[in-house]
């Protein structure tokens, strides 16, 4: 019924602009989600994106194609996953925060994706290193697929870390570096 709608922004019993009729912004929606839930779609985001760019680099620079059910990817995909884990946690969270305390925000933003691309070395190079057990294993072919797919995290992470944590910034604006 048409009498029952409260005016979009209007009161009602549940408060300012929650009547029926309210409309809520898409990009407000988002902004209700819990920092925690978002950190934990970030993970898993950039973990998929890994992925994929461990696929694509692998039929770019190889010209070799790889099925997902196959032992070879489903290794990789194993691999990362407990590496990256512990990289996200262990390494990129907190030094991502740490220079968004040294920053007084997100702003500028490009130090956030440079700093996690180059932490994506990181949980590469460990990988490699157990599977070859010495330095040369860290330059051969398997880690260039290594480095594509940690580097890939490193521009999600970044870039996705300004987006969640971002919104400190703007109370901060009187901190223009």
């Amino acid at each position: 019924m048409a009498g029952d709608r409260a005016p979009a922004g209007g009161r009602s019993e549940f408060g300012e602009g929650w009547g029926r009729g309210a409309r809520i912004a898409d990009s407000e929606r988002i902004s209700y989600i819990p920092g925690a839930m978002k950190t934990v779609f970030l993970f898993v985001a950039s973990w998929i994106v890994s992925l994929c760019a461990y696929v694509g680099s692998c039929a770019l620079f190889y010209r070799q194609t790889i099925s997902p059910t196959s032992a070879d990817f489903l290794g990789a995909a194993l691999c990362s996953f407990v590496a990256f884990a512990v990289a996200f946690c262990g390494v990129y969270l907190p030094a991502l925060f740490a220079l968004r305390r040294l920053l007084h925000g997100v702003r500028p933003a490009w130090p956030f994706p440079v700093l996690a691309t180059l932490l994506g070395v990181l949980p590469a190079a460990s990988v490699l290193f157990c599977w070859g057990g010495a330095l040369r294993s860290l330059l051969g072919p398997e880690a260039s697929l290594f480095y594509a797919m940690f580097g890939a995290v490193g521009l999600v992470v970044g870039i996705g870390f300004t987006r969640i944590y971002g919104h400190g910034s703007r109370r901060r604006e009187r901190f223009p570096f």
